[in-house]
């Protein structure tokens, strides 16, 4: 649930309270959730409470790439699983190369 919320709002065309609210919406409808299913979620993932404002106007006071990190941290996607990763055969040969 906290993924498909980051992602819809990592792809949202605008920061502002519109497109995060459609963002917002477009998950609930995607995941067939209601909104208190998501934003008390999403409220303590990006600011460590279960009730704010408006959770649209919350999120549109934070940059968006705070937020982003804050759910991918919530989400268990660690900053190592969004980097792209090496070839493990070139990990792999580099291992058996420094072993000999």
């Amino acid at each position: 649930m906290l993924r498909a919320v980051r992602d819809r709002l990592a792809a949202a065309p605008t920061w502002d309270k519109a497109g995060i609210a459609q963002a917002i919406k477009d998950t609930l409808a995607e995941q067939k959730l209601k909104m208190p299913q998501l934003a008390i979620p999403l409220r303590v993932a990006v600011c460590g409470r279960t009730q704010t404002p408006s959770i649209d106007a919350v999120l549109a006071l934070f940059d968006r790439a705070v937020v982003i990190e804050r759910l991918s941290k919530r989400a268990g996607v660690s900053a190592e699983a969004r980097r792209p990763r090496k070839n493990p055969r070139i990990i792999t040969d580099s291992l058996e190369a420094s072993c000999r």
